[in-house]
């Protein structure tokens, strides 16, 4: 066991100093202190290298989650265009069948029906949709509106 002198100056009153001697006595070695020490060192610097390569499969992980990320992203991309062109077909089918119904009509000896014809070619202002909009009073009609006539504007 290795054995310490210390010299401890405690202050007494009026200043007055007084030398007091102690030993203090350590439960281990020099060698077992050191040995003790070098395992701490070991087992933090695993620590470390642990925490590291944790991170370094996080920052990997994050990376495959980028790149899963833009390739939605580009999915989504290509499914809007698709449902555009969608949307222009089925624009074209319906004109195109329209004028087959009218036709066929036609050919039965039937008049045709006047239509009322709205006013197509003016399109209102964002501030008369907006308008329009304070007018409506059922919620369900409200929100119908704002999606098919506001937001496609925005």
């Amino acid at each position: 066991m290795a054995r310490l002198k210390v010299s401890i100056f405690s202050c007494k009153s009026w200043g007055r100093l007084k030398l007091d001697s102690h030993f203090v006595f350590f439960d281990m070695t020099i060698a077992e202190e050191n040995a003790d020490l070098k395992a701490q060192l070991d087992a933090a610097t695993a620590g470390t290298s642990e925490a590291q390569a944790k991170f370094e499969a996080l920052g990997e992980q994050t990376d495959n989650l980028e790149k899963a990320n833009a390739a939605l992203i580009d999915k989504v991309a290509v499914l809007e265009g698709e449902l555009a062109e969608a949307k222009a077909d089925q624009v074209d089918v319906e004109e195109k069948a329209g004028a087959q119904a009218a036709e066929i009509v036609a050919q039965q000896g039937a008049e045709p029906v006047a239509e009322d014809v709205e006013e197509v070619s003016k399109a209102k202002t964002l501030s008369e949709l907006w308008a329009d909009y304070a007018a409506i009073d059922d919620l369900k009609e409200k929100t119908v509106f704002y999606r098919s006539e506001i937001k496609p504007q925005l």
